[in-house]
């Protein structure tokens, strides 16, 4: 005999469904309902044989998916929801990880799925002390999240209050983008999670709007990020305080990529740091096809991208154009806008709320024509998930590291969709270009590749498979041990040109 609550989800279902409701069908095998409000409300009466076939089809993946991580009953709905059944590589590792407690860092390539692999640990600990008492105070979240940028700030905050329409708890964010006073409106409400941007972060604290003392997590998306390209003292300012509790707030760093340089200072600002590092880390995305063109002194790179994206848009399709500069940026927009092609453009010159419709309008495209063409520096390199896929990547500046050629080429491709990365290579950019296609071709890490003459030589992949094994064990054996000592990246002199390992204007 089933329970009232399950006979009413399943037969008539109420105009404004309960959680309990969801609860019951949950409990009994069913799964959340299927079909949607709109669908259900149209109907007045449903066959529980019928409800319960349907039902137990949609959710029977999630169940045995994410369900087996532990993550929660309301969790586990939320994600079935949003149709997402099967935990990826990332995800799979370290929920567990972050459940078990203490400093983690995640790396995994961009497009994996790490904003849930550390929102949905963080939520069921928050979730689990609630249940034993703790409360949530205005002023005083229980977890702080930071990430470098307005788009990655909003777009966690997106994911979490998809999450927190079954999980039930309170998210804001607080960046640039917004006022002051409107966030110090939010933040005196209860507060479970505050996203927001190191700055802003900083600022409301030295105004008294926020306080760290209820703070049990911090994490730090995009941690490279913050701590190569000039963040590192306004995380460290609002790390000091969580750090020196009685009880040191926990970590939990967010990366796609991990080169030497950043692991040092990592693993000495967070000596006690667990690693979890993806198969993927430092590989390209395995379903993106590379093509490299070279350019010689004569051929024309603006004619030359002109033509490739001539031909993207006879074909409707979704193109993203990097250039290292804003230079570069305004000269490309301007030359394929002079020929009648429709762009939008995303650098750190374009006012925040701009940059926001660009993107809209980027991922919505027409149903007739193709979407405009998005023009930009690395700012849209990192961290940005965008909406519907993008087909074609095209460096029209070869990018000046590994690193960022690895975050360009993640924004295609992602999810398991197929995609094509072009680069426009000339004579100074020919060295590196080489060695990726090369590692590329051998599906090697790229990482440790160079554009110095005497840089890394043509992978092996034998001494590179010798390499991996060596460093997954020393990684093994360094869990929960001190790092080693303190790297400090020198500073750029006022004026001087950046290096071609150094990372582009913004």
């Amino acid at each position: 005999m089933w329970p009232s609550s399950v006979f009413r989800a399943s037969v008539v279902w109420p105009a404004a469904p309960t959680l309990a409701a969801y609860r019951s069908c949950a409990r009994y095998g069913l799964g959340r309902p299927i079909l949607s409000l709109r669908d259900l409300t149209r109907q007045p009466c449903w066959c529980y044989a019928t409800a319960a076939a349907l039902l137990e089809s949609q959710d029977s993946a999630t169940v045995a998916g994410f369900g087996s991580l532990r993550i929660g009953e309301d969790l586990t709905l939320a994600l079935s929801e949003q149709h997402l059944s099967s935990p990826t590589e990332i995800q799979s590792t370290a929920i567990p990880e972050i459940l078990q407690g203490g400093d983690v860092l995640l790396a995994s390539h961009t497009g994996s799925g790490k904003t849930l692999a550390y929102l949905l640990p963080l939520i069921k600990q928050l979730k689990d002390a609630e249940a034993k008492g703790a409360a949530t105070r205005p002023k005083r979240p229980r977890a702080l999240v930071l990430a470098p940028t307005r788009e990655l700030t909003e777009q966690i905050l997106s994911v979490a209050k998809g999450l927190s329409h079954f999980a039930k708890f309170r998210s804001t964010c607080i960046n640039g983008g917004r006022t002051a006073a409107q966030q110090a409106k939010a933040l005196d409400a209860p507060m479970d999670i505050v996203v927001g941007t190191p700055q802003r972060v900083m600022h409301h604290s030295q105004l008294g709007n926020l306080f760290y003392g209820d703070v049990e997590v911090i994490v730090l998306d995009e941690a490279d990020t913050m701590f190569d390209r000039g963040f590192g003292p306004e995380v460290r300012a609002v790390l000091k305080p969580l750090r020196s509790k009685a009880h040191p707030t926990r970590c939990i760093l967010v990366l796609a990529t991990l080169s030497k340089p950043v692991r040092k200072l990592l693993e000495d600002e967070f000596p006690k740091l667990r690693y979890i590092e993806t198969s993927s880390l430092h590989r390209a995305v395995p379903n993106a096809h590379h093509t490299f063109v070279p350019m010689s002194g004569t051929d024309n790179k603006l004619d030359r991208l002109a033509q490739m994206v001539q031909g993207d848009q006879t074909k409707l399709r979704r193109t993203m154009v990097f250039c290292n500069t804003l230079n570069s940026c305004r000269a490309a927009e301007h030359f394929l806008g002079e020929r009648g092609l429709a762009t939008v453009c995303h650098h750190g010159d374009v006012p925040f709320e701009e940059r926001k419709v660009a993107l809209s309008r980027f991922a919505e495209g027409g149903e007739d024509s193709a979407p405009p063409v998005l023009v930009c520096t690395d700012l849209a390199a990192r961290g940005l998930d965008i909406p519907g896929k993008v087909d074609h990547v095209i460096n029209f500046d070869f990018p000046l590291n590994p690193d960022d050629y690895l975050h360009r080429t993640g924004r295609t491709a992602r999810a398991g969709a197929s995609g094509r990365v072009t680069s426009l290579v000339q004579k100074r950019e020919r060295l590196l270009a080489t060695r990726i296609e090369q590692a590329l071709q051998a599906k090697l890490p790229i990482d440790s590749l160079t554009n110095a003459p005497n840089g890394p030589a043509r992978p092996n992949p034998a001494k590179a498979a010798q390499k991996a094994a060596q460093q997954a064990a020393d990684r093994a054996a360094r869990k929960g041990k001190r790092g080693a000592s303190r790297f400090e990246s020198p500073a750029n002199k006022g004026g001087a040109p950046p290096s071609r390992t150094e990372s582009p204007v913004l």
